[in-house]
């Protein structure tokens, strides 16, 4: 068979979650005939993928007038690109010439842009759908609205849809009454790994040396950061040395002047850390906390598992179908839930254990090789 994917998700993100599944998909399978219409691209996956030899794109915003910001940039950009074109069709337009010629069994859309509807004749498309974070959330994201409606018409469309687990399969079926025939709920993998040769920087050894529970990724409200923070403000008052690390983006003015409101400006620490580092502060961390209300599939705990980090994980969304009873769980409300399993965890290193073996055991239940053997199945029922 010959699988066309395009460049949508891999024009917008140079790292993330869901361009490194379309290229896990695209590297691990072995059987089919992989089309990728992407000419030039930033994203890093791509990048260092050797089989490709993809060059970077000389001519995207972030490399016209570098480290000059002004009102009317992104006008004189697009000027400047009428006036002047780059020497070459885009992603889009050799998707879209690809798409014409007609020259493959499936399509796969990496992301949710239906332009490609007006060219696919009667060829079959599937599409993955990663979470439903805008529907369900839709007052956090009121600037998201177009993306909302696309998806909508793509999921009409679609010959098959790939769930990425039962609770997003499940909200499908809510938000869009799509029938669940129409639904293959397939797990995302794992590429994950510990690199020995890091160079430890003295910020990061400092901190993997301290006591610390883990809090990684966006901070947004659906994360359910601020709750995390005010259910363990007095459980950190009674443990001095315990800290909690977070990753992602600095702290804002607001959360440093909220946590120094709570006495524990010091015990609350932010670093932003590469891959390696990031499996470190797992592996170092007394246990990784997820509160949040709903993720799609949820990464981390595969990345916790496979790093040996115990799981603290909020009863809520897909949590329990993916980490089983390789977890503690606690109510996503009760701050005293909380607490406990973290007062758990710190007074017992034979609990430590007994999670960190589970999640060793059920992260054997997900490879980047058994999420592409099920897509393809899915290719072969609709060619």
């Amino acid at each position: 068979m010959r699988i066309l994917y395009d460049s949508q998700i891999f024009d917008s993100q140079v790292v993330g979650g869901i361009s490194r599944y379309h290229y896990e998909l695209i590297k691990n399978n072995r059987d089919d005939e992989v089309i990728l219409s992407t000419k030039f691209t930033d994203n890093e996956y791509l990048l260092h993928d050797d089989k490709y030899n993809f060059k970077s794109d000389p001519y995207t915003f972030e490399k016209f007038l570098p480290g000059l910001n002004f009102r009317g940039k992104h006008f004189l950009f697009r000027t400047k690109n009428k006036i002047n074109p780059p020497p070459f069709i885009s992603n889009k337009e050799e998707t879209i010439k690809l798409l014409k010629d007609g020259n493959f069994d499936v399509f796969h859309p990496t992301y949710y842009d239906p332009y490609f509807l007006d060219y696919m004749g009667n060829k079959p498309y599937v599409v993955t759908i990663h979470d439903l974070i805008y529907e369900k959330y839709p007052e956090l994201y009121p600037l998201n609205a177009r993306i909302r409606e696309n998806k909508k018409v793509i999921i009409e469309n679609a010959n098959k849809i790939i769930a990425i687990s039962e609770c997003t399969k499940k909200d499908i079926i809510e938000f869009y009454g799509v029938n669940e025939d129409k639904i293959s709920v397939i797990y995302h993998g794992l590429s994950f790994m510990q690199n020995e040769n890091v160079q430890l920087k003295p910020k990061f050894n400092e901190i993997i040396q301290k006591k610390y529970f883990l809090f990684t990724g966006l901070r947004t409200l659906y994360k359910n950061f601020y709750f995390m923070v005010y259910a363990l403000c007095d459980f950190l008052k009674e443990h001095k040395d315990v800290n909690i690390v977070c990753t992602s983006w600095d702290f804002s003015e607001e959360e440093i002047g909220l946590f120094k409101e709570l006495g524990i400006e010091n015990q609350i620490i932010h670093y932003f850390a590469s891959d390696d580092e990031l499996f470190l502060l797992y592996k170092k961390a007394l246990a990784f906390i997820f509160p949040s209300y709903y993720e799609g599939f949820g990464i981390p705990i595969l990345e916790a598992f496979q790093a040996e980090c115990p799981l603290i994980l909020a009863k809520a969304s897909c949590f329990p179908e993916i980490a089983k009873d390789a977890a503690l769980y606690f109510d996503s409300k009760n701050s005293y839930e909380l607490k406990d399993c973290c007062k758990k965890i710190l007074e017992s290193e034979d609990l430590r254990k007994k999670y960190i073996k589970k999640g060793l055991e059920r992260v054997k239940d997900f490879s980047w090789e058994r999420t592409t053997k099920e897509t393809q199945k899915v290719y072969e029922s609709i060619k």
